[in-house]
Parts: structure tokens; C-alpha cells; sequence
């Protein structure tokens, strides 16, 4: 089994914190949650309860004790997955169009 080398972060890519306090820590979240909800849920002005709703179906689909982190490498895995695919059928097609 290869090991990869442990890569030290460069101080000139380290990107200072925006936010700085709590409570700009969590406008920040709920930005962040507020730009992604919309076009995912379809709603111009996603509630408080809308999010929970989300995570309730996450928290089903993936189970309660699902770390976020695994959550998020599961849906990181069927991004790629759509993308192989669209690409072999892109290939594909450009071998019949050839």
C-alpha cells in the first residue's frame, strides 16, 4: 500500500476567517444554507422548517447517527458517479458521430 505524503498548508493559501464571532459564525451558515436550499428545495424563500425537513429526510435516508462527513462523501461518490457516466455517454457519442 502506497502512502501519500502529508502536505503541509502554504501560509500564502491560507485564507483568513470571515467570520469571527458566534454570531457571524452562524449568519454565515444560514447564508450558506439559504443559497444552496433554493434551488435545491425550489423555494424563493426557504424557512427554518423547510431545512429541518431536508435534514430529517437526510437523517432518514442516511441514519441518525450518519456523521456528516460520511453523509457528504456519499453524495461527493454519486456526483463523480453521475459524471463518469455522463462522460462515457459523451464518448460514446463522438465515436458514432466519427
Amino acid at each position: 500500500m502506497t502512502t501519500l505524503p502529508t502536505i503541509q498548508p502554504s501560509r500564502d493559501f491560507i485564507i483568513e476567517p470571515v467570520y469571527q464571532t458566534p454570531t457571524e459564525l452562524t449568519a454565515g451558515v444560514l447564508q450558506a444554507l439559504q443559497r444552496l436550499a433554493i434551488p435545491l428545495l425550489g423555494i424563493a424563500d426557504p424557512t427554518l422548517a423547510d431545512l429541518v425537513g431536508l435534514l430529517i429526510q437526510l437523517q432518514r435516508e442516511h441514519g441518525e447517527q450518519a456523521s456528516l462527513e460520511d453523509t457528504i462523501q456519499v453524495y461527493v461518490g454519486r456526483v463523480l458517479t453521475e459524471q463518469y457516466a455522463a462522460r462515457r455517454v459523451r464518448r460514446r457519442r463522438e465515436q458514432e458521430a466519427a
